[in-house]
């Protein structure tokens, strides 16, 4: 029988991996700059923003979930969202307080009233969720603000407060995207998918050198080393059609 020589097997690390690594990194970079827009702004801003900003949780929860692997196209469309949310909840909220007035809301009122707004709020299927999301966090913290502060919190003016801050989280998320310079869709998905194309190139390689082994250990090397590079495509392609969407 005749003996064939095994062919040398090159070790490839899947380097397609740090791509999508570096892409997260990168939002974990725009989502500190809104936060810091945002703690500047409430901090350092003039003093009549100041007044407005009151509660500064709901601006730094409105840019992480809008800022969150976004790109500036996303970003406008998540502000959209959370202008939505804002015209959604505000409203009702001075509805109730007119009702019953923020100064008879006790911690049962609040509950009662925060589970029957987020019902409604969760019910429509057109509001993306992104509205809803933000819409939930406005929810509880008007409400729960409401039982917190009392009578100190006017029936107008608070939630007026809560929608100031929304704004400010919306603002520092656009402004975020755009510096240092702007993140936009085609620029990322041409650079995912060419990314995608080098993984895809990497694993036929592979595989086309365990078809021609003469060698099954070898063959099964090759296959082996082109797992990692498949499960990294499968990331690259479900990446590239999150921007897409």
């Amino acid at each position: 029988m005749k003996n064939y020589p095994k062919m040398g097997v090159k070790v490839v690390a899947p380097p397609h991996a740090g791509a999508i690594w570096r892409e997260r990194l990168g939002s974990a970079f725009r989502t500190a700059i809104a936060c810091t827009i945002i703690g500047c702004t409430a901090l350092y801003g003039p003093d009549n923003v100041r007044n407005q900003i009151q509660y500064p949780s709901v601006a730094y929860v409105t840019a992480i979930l809008i800022v969150s692997d976004a790109t500036l196209g996303t970003t406008l469309r998540g502000s959209w969202n959370a202008f939505c949310a804002t015209v959604l909840v505000v409203p009702s909220t001075l509805l109730c307080f007119w009702v019953v007035g923020p100064s008879k809301f006790t911690e049962a009122g609040a509950t009662v009233a925060v589970a029957l707004s987020a019902f409604v709020v969760a019910i429509p299927e057109c509001l993306p969720i992104l509205t809803k999301r933000i819409a939930f966090a406005q929810l509880v913290i008007i409400y729960v603000g409401a039982v917190v502060r009392g009578g100190d919190a006017g029936p107008v003016s608070h939630p007026v407060h809560i929608a100031a801050c929304t704004a400010l989280g919306a603002s520092g998320s656009v402004l975020a995207l755009i510096l240092p310079y702007p993140r936009l869709a085609v620029t990322e998905v041409k650079k995912q998918f060419q990314t995608y194309t080098e993984n895809a190139s990497d694993r036929s390689n592979l595989y086309l050198k365990a078809f021609l082994s003469q060698d099954k250990s070898t063959a099964d090397d090759l296959i082996a080393q082109a797992e990692p590079l498949a499960k990294s495509g499968t990331k690259l392609i479900r990446h590239i059609n999150r921007i897409q969407a």
